[in-house]
């Protein structure tokens, strides 16, 4: 069963209260607050995990954690939203095929934390991640996966060069390329 945890950083009091509670039981109050956050400095950061009770004897089967109140990513504190649900089918569909991964421009490496969680193969990922703000992110959510799959930062292209990121949201960033 999948629920939420919540990390309280730089929270206010009821901030505080609804991230402590983030377990089973209050994920509305959690995601009216994602959705209700005025500021874009991270106040908390989300979890999607296994509840509670399931974490118990082991380390969860998956775990993606995303600044609380980003706007592409805290979708997924609402239980109905379902990210790019045609790459998650055939994912599931392609589990016991065996395959590697390559994420390119993972962002926080989600594609990643799923394909090598136990529910979808357990198959090896290699996220490639060039930003030098988003990596971090990326390389804390293979941590908190137990390393499962390996972040790097560096960028894809044809050829060997500088790569020049623009953009200003995490999730829009594009390259140019100079070969070099």
């Amino acid at each position: 069963m999948t629920g939420l945890r919540a990390l309280s950083k730089g929270a206010n009091l009821w901030e505080r209260i609804g991230c402590a509670g983030a377990g089973d039981g209050i994920e509305d109050l959690v995601a009216f607050l994602a959705y209700a956050a005025t500021t874009p400095a991270p106040i908390c950061c989300a979890r999607r995990c296994p509840s509670a009770t399931s974490r118990s004897s082991s380390t969860p089967t998956r775990c993606f954690e995303f600044p609380y109140g980003d706007g592409y990513w805290s979708k997924l504190l609402n239980r109905s939203y379902h990210y790019e649900d045609e790459l998650e089918l055939l994912f599931q569909d392609s589990a016991d095929v065996d395959y590697t991964l390559l994420d390119c421009g993972a962002n926080y490496g989600y594609w990643s934390v799923l394909v090598s969680s136990k529910p979808f193969g357990s198959h090896k990922a290699i996220a490639i991640e060039p930003s030098g703000q988003n990596y971090p992110k990326l390389a804390n959510n293979a941590k908190i996966n137990g390393n499962r799959f390996e972040p790097m930062k560096c960028a894809i292209g044809a050829g060997r060069g500088t790569a020049r990121l623009s953009g200003t949201k995490h999730e829009a960033f594009s390259i140019a390329g100079e070969p070099g």
